[in-house]
């Protein structure tokens, strides 16, 4: 009985350190999960994806789940792509890179295993132990420049930061030394990166604090008397109750507009329970400057368009007073009339803007207008569904267009519209919507497909090649699971595909043609 317990507790022990060995290889930025059923695996090969630049200035943190199988010889074979959540973006960097992996398979004998997972991380901050805030340089401070820096880098066995190269800077020649610096600076666990691995970190330089409500500074007399002009860098603390606490003139073009710039920010109010330390904010007075925003409150989705299933928007027209605050709002053009008028409105009261200056004097602003746009994120019955959402949009491609608006379309009413139209038809359709800029709202990737049809639900795998433009080709169901395919229905599958965009994938800065995607789509049928 002895000897049992003795073989018992090697068994448990064994099966410890097969349980550390894989916790081992895996780390924030890629987690694989092994079948239920099937060997331990342990990563003695795996490469970070790449994280495309084109998409560095914006940086949009995103995730990607893939499936795949592996050979006996630790190799991967038929990637495909299960989830994403920003269709469209990551999905063929995560593809390049889940191709380059090798496995050690543990806990028994070899063997080919289907059905492994990893979930990918596509984002420029490496998330070090201890958060590392690069300084804001002089120069930048006397300039009030703004930009940012990515870093490129190894890590130790010991967790430091070796061989760091800017490798991206915008603008150039302001912020490489400050950012470099903080690199150094950083450490990380021992086990989350491989000694090969190259990671980015992206440093942002900001004099916009982007408070929740914003306070107008008061242009001083004096200084308006003077015919002053400048800019103060506040630097401050945020409590845990968003409040701001030890603002101080870090920067001051004169003296004299310190305290009415430290007053200002001192009114500033920040979500809580995020406490922060070294924020910089800039105050800019000038004797004749325009009306810019300072802050806006996110409008909320009216309940009933949210059932209903209605996006829109609304444009409306207020006037600026000289507080900066909003007064009379009013609506211009809706769609759907009635429906987001109020919530439009009751949002734009909460606007906060720095006023109009002539000669130093803040001025009355009669007729601004501002558009509000309604989009319900995801599809219905999807995992992982962003909220509805309501934006604003004041960037100044969209105030030159202003007030052309950018409608969205239902795919299905589209391809009803198009049954029985050639293929010709069609891309010559669709071609012509988007030189419209409109925006189809299949456009990116789905993950689940709703279909009319009391057959039991499944899921398909289909293969397809994307261009050099994101575009899909030569589009075919590779594999169908749990249900049966009708003509009709897998027709409307290939249909639906062949109108995914991706961002193709970019070696250097070319893009490349990407053959054998495959994309895993659950589908859902329904009687009405």
């Amino acid at each position: 009985m002895g000897t049992n317990q003795s073989k018992q507790i090697q068994q448990i022990g064994v099966l410890i350190i097969l349980t550390i060995a894989l916790i081992s290889s895996v780390f924030a930025y890629a987690v694989t999960i092994a079948p239920a059923d099937g060997n331990l695996l342990k990563e003695i090969d795996a490469p970070l994806p790449v994280y495309p630049k084109k998409d560095w200035e914006e940086s949009p943190k995103g995730e990607v789940t893939l499936m795949f199988d592996v050979t006996e010889d630790g190799n991967v074979e038929n990637p495909c792509i299960v989830s994403s959540s920003l269709p469209g973006k990551f999905e063929l960097y995560a593809l390049q890179a889940i191709k380059e992996h090798r496995y050690e398979q543990l806990g028994g004998s070899s063997r080919y295993m289907t059905g492994v997972k990893k979930q990918f991380s596509f984002t420029l901050d490496s998330n070090p132990t201890v958060p590392v805030k690069a300084k804001y340089p002089r120069p930048a401070l006397e300039q009030a420049a703004e930009g940012y820096v990515v870093v490129r880098f190894g890590v130790s066995a010991s967790g430091t930061v070796r061989d760091a190269k800017v490798v991206g800077a915008e603008p150039a020649e302001f912020f490489e030394a400050a950012a470099l610096d903080a690199a150094n600076k950083m450490n990380f666990e021992t086990t989350r990166f491989n000694p090969d691995d190259k990671i980015l970190h992206k440093f942002i330089f900001s004099l916009n604090s982007n408070p929740r409500r914003a306070v107008s500074a008061v242009y001083p007399a004096e200084a308006r008397d003077q015919l002053l002009h400048g800019h103060v860098i506040v630097e401050f603390d945020i409590n845990e109750d968003g409040e701001v606490e030890n603002p101080e003139a870090i920067y001051s073009d004169a003296g004299v507009f310190e305290t009415a710039a430290i007053v200002a920010v001192s009114q500033f109010v920040f979500d809580p329970d995020k406490p922060a330390t070294g924020m910089l904010h800039k105050i800019e007075f000038s004797l004749d400057q325009d009306y810019y925003p300072l802050s806006k409150v996110e409008p909320e989705y009216p309940e009933q368009a949210l059932l209903d299933n209605i996006e829109g928007y609304v444009i409306l027209q207020f006037d600026i007073n000289e507080s900066g605050s909003v007064e009379n709002p009013e609506v211009l053009e809706a769609n759907p009339p009635k429906i987001f008028d109020q919530s439009a409105k009751n949002a734009a009261k909460q606007f906060k803007y720095s006023p109009r200056y002539v000669a130093g004097k803040p001025t009355r602003t009669e007729g601004v207008k501002n558009q509000i746009r309604y989009i319900i994120e995801g599809e219905e019955g999807e995992e992982d569904n962003e909220p509805a959402r309501a934006l604003y949009d004041n960037s100044p491609e969209a105030k030159q267009k202003f007030p052309v608006i950018m409608p969205r379309i239902n795919m299905k009413q589209f391809l009803e519209d198009l049954k029985g139209a050639s293929p010709e038809e069609r891309k010559k359709k669709l071609d012509e919507l988007m030189s419209q800029g409109t925006v189809v709202r299949e456009s990116r990737p789905t993950h689940r497909l709703s279909i009319k049809g009391n057959q039991e639900d499944g899921s398909v795998i289909v293969e397809f090649d994307v261009n050099e433009r994101g575009v899909v080709e030569q589009p075919n169901i590779l594999e169908v699971q749990g249900t049966v395919l009708s003509q009709e229905v897998t027709q409307r599958i290939i249909e639906e595909v062949g109108y995914y965009r991706y961002e193709p994938f970019v070696i250097g800065d070319t893009p490349v043609r990407t053959d054998g995607v495959r994309h895993l789509i659950e589908l859902r049928f329904h009687e009405d």
